[in-house]
């Protein structure tokens, strides 16, 4: 009875004092979880976050967004060392009720910014032949997507080729971005974050730098 009371006076005062999330939560996730489909369906093409929320000083509006709508208790997620704080980790706790990790090679979502190293999810899990859907999803947060090199992509859901530049972006993402397409059909879906804009890089996507 004593830790019962415990877990909940805890769960207050997070409450008390992390950002709020969706204004009408069922309706704010589904329109999100359209727009991820929507992007993932179309790799390189740029689509607008339908809605905004707060969201903590190291976490953008539309990777909030996108944990909001597609994490629960079931899931579990890792922030990496630019991205972890106690106002992140409480906020997505609340909202959420996910599992934060230590470990990159456990987890279902993992949150980097732009300029960190690619070395640091080197050991997401990529899935295997019976289950490719057991793989991880990388949300990296960037600034834009009018960065000056451009990755030109091809492959499924696009017509002949899409051109994708977010910025910032560690120079070494792109190598290991191709490691992760060889592996396919396992791999990493990635989608990247602008404050109010979403793009996606499916594993099944080519790419050429």
């Amino acid at each position: 009875m004593i830790n019962s009371q415990t877990n909940s006076l805890s769960a207050q005062d997070i409450g008390q004092t992390t950002l709020p999330g969706f204004h009408n939560p069922v309706f704010d996730a589904t329109a999100v979880f359209r727009t991820v489909l929507d992007a993932m369906s179309r790799p390189g093409a740029i689509i607008k976050i339908p809605l905004t929320c707060e969201s903590p000083n190291k976490l953008n509006s539309s990777a909030a967004s996108i944990l909001l709508a597609l994490a629960d208790m079931d899931t579990t997620v890792w922030l990496s060392p630019e991205t972890e704080c106690s106002d992140v980790a409480d906020y997505l706790r609340f909202h959420t009720g996910c599992t934060l990790k230590k470990n990159t090679s456990h987890c279902d979502f993992a949150v980097i910014n732009g300029l960190e190293d690619s070395d640091l999810v080197m050991n997401l899990p990529i899935g295997s032949t019976e289950y490719p859907d057991r793989s991880a999803t990388l949300i990296i947060t960037v600034d834009h997507f009018n960065a000056e090199q451009k990755a030109v992509l091809s492959g499924p859901g696009i017509k002949t080729t899409s051109n994708l530049s977010p910025s910032p972006l560690n120079p070494k993402f792109w190598g290991w971005m191709k490691e992760n397409r060889n592996t396919f059909p396992c791999g990493v879906d990635v989608i990247f974050a602008s404050p109010t804009h979403i793009c996606a890089l499916p594993r099944s996507s080519e790419m050429d730098i």
